[in-house]
């Protein structure tokens, strides 16, 4: 038997969990349970593990669930036909679109530099890594003639 599991607003996001060596609410598929989310858990002990685990979560009824359903606003995209009536999912959908393209007050699309990352060829990398590692010798107390050893 299955059991609906409501993550209330003031709860916290649930992704990327295992439970007996599965994985569960991978976020990469898009299945986080989200603040102001109802979902099914068909399993009753995957149901128990969660509402053990997360002590916010609440197993309510499908009454309830539907009517909060229906009471809540549904939030709809401008830019395409997203549309759920969770907030936080809106707002994170959003960014999405302003990560596409910024545009100013008239809806010209504005050019923005881009953030690059550097990559090092293997002798830059070996060097600063040799770097590192002499620094780290240096703050050991590793400086000087070093150790000897006499041989009688």
């Amino acid at each position: 038997m299955s059991k609906l599991l409501f993550n209330p607003e003031k709860g916290s996001e649930i992704k990327n969990f295992v439970f007996k060596n599965e994985h569960y609410m991978d976020a990469k598929e898009g299945q986080a349970f989200s603040p102001g989310m109802v979902v099914n858990i068909e399993s009753d002990e995957l149901a128990e593990f969660m509402l053990s685990t997360w002590g916010f979560l609440e197993e309510i009824s499908y009454d309830r669930a539907k009517k909060y359903l229906d009471s809540k606003e549904e939030f709809k995209c401008e830019k395409c036909e997203f549309k759920t009536k969770v907030r936080i999912a809106f707002e994170g959908h959003k960014r999405k679109h302003f990560s596409e393209a910024q545009v100013d007050e008239l809806g010209i699309p504005k050019i923005t530099k881009s953030q690059v990352e550097k990559k090092l060829d293997d002798k830059e990398l070996v060097n600063r890594r040799l770097k590192q590692y002499d620094m780290e010798d240096k703050q050991a107390g590793l400086i000087g003639e070093g150790l000897t050893e006499d041989h009688v």
